[in-house]
């Protein structure tokens, strides 16, 4: 296979895991402006692309032809869809993986690594009041410069986040579609030191002052854990509602050797994808199937040296979130609620 030709096929291989449905080469074709025939010699390597072809299909899609130019065993391309210019704000942030996951489950086979610090924020969209929490907290820390979150009262940018029908929406699309993923999961031992502390600094920076929402938010914490043992005493994820679907099955360890960042694999059957937190909650995402093996061994080998927690292990299990239940309840000590 002459040079062009690999290249080539290296272009397409990163196409067809940006498009959805049952005939990509079609859909190509028709951003091309091409014959379905044409189109075909070009995917079956008797004819190069044209470069202006290949600029419409870069800008379109956001592939990189440099990346595939350059091969290389140790230098890989991340994309980060964040950038200031974007004007990252709640909307943006959940459309954009609402996007993937739909790309991912439409692909076919789905599945999701998640390996994580703190507790999978699919979670808090159990709870419109945790979940506006969250997206008040990484508005007035990640996407204030654009959109002026840091001069709004968090009790007020809350309640608008939780009376907003398109985020609401957004919320629960999203929480449908993680409850549908199989997953496994790999949690460390400080998995909600994170959201404690947020809710600490709120409070003692006099930012949250009224006992009731903070009262309302432990109240809230407190169910989240009650699901999160029901969940993981079934091994499956499931509305907190009860209801019968949506519902996939959880594969739940405890990592005690290590902390490291928010790291998600997704793998399906146009291929894999590595997700990592940068600027956390944004991330960087890199579809290298070089570093996407190395991401899946190195998981594969933490898994090894992790507790598994799901349906078995019931002593480690409720030890487990006897701990998270406890600082909720120091929290409700230190403030009086």
């Amino acid at each position: 296979m002459e040079r062009w030709q690999q290249f080539q096929k290296r272009i397409f291989d990163q196409l067809f895991r940006h498009l959805g449905g049952a005939d990509p080469l079609q859909t190509l074709a028709d951003d091309l402006g091409l014959s379905r025939n044409t189109l075909y010699k070009r995917y079956a390597g008797y004819t190069p692309f044209h470069i202006e072809e290949l600029i419409k299909l870069s800008e379109k899609y956001e592939i990189s032809l440099d990346s595939q130019l350059n091969q290389s065993d140790n230098r890989y391309e991340f994309y980060f869809p964040f950038s200031r210019k974007s004007k990252p704000d709640p909307t943006a942030f959940l459309s954009n993986i609402a996007r993937d996951l739909d790309l991912l489950i439409k692909s076919g086979k789905p599945s999701v690594w998640y390996l994580s610090d703190e507790i999978p924020f699919f979670q808090y969209m159990h709870f419109d009041l945790l979940f506006a929490f969250k997206l008040c907290i990484w508005g007035r820390l990640i996407w204030s410069e654009e959109s002026g979150m840091d001069r709004i009262n968090p009790v007020e940018l809350m309640e608008a986040f939780r009376h907003d029908q398109g985020l609401n929406d957004m919320r629960e699309q999203l929480l449908h579609m993680y409850l549908t993923i199989p997953t496994m999961e790999i949690w460390s031992t400080p998995v909600v030191d994170n959201t404690i502390e947020q809710i600490r600094y709120l409070v003692y920076t006099g930012q949250l002052k009224e006992k009731g929402m903070i009262s309302a938010i432990l109240d809230d914490m407190d169910l989240l854990t009650d699901h999160l043992v029901d969940q993981a005493t079934r091994a499956e994820k499931f509305p907190v509602n009860g209801d019968a679907k949506p519902r996939s099955a959880l594969e739940l360890y405890h990592n005690e050797m290590t902390h490291t960042n928010n790291t998600i694999l997704t793998r399906c059957n146009a291929g894999k994808t590595i997700y990592m937190t940068y600027d956390n909650p944004n991330y960087m995402k890199c579809e290298d199937e070089g570093l996407c093996e190395y991401t899946e061994e190195w998981m594969i080998n933490l898994q090894r040296q992790s507790m598994l927690i799901s349906k078995t292990a019931e002593k480690h299990r409720a030890h487990y979130f006897q701990q998270i239940r406890e600082k909720v309840a120091q929290l409700r000590k230190e403030f009086d609620v």
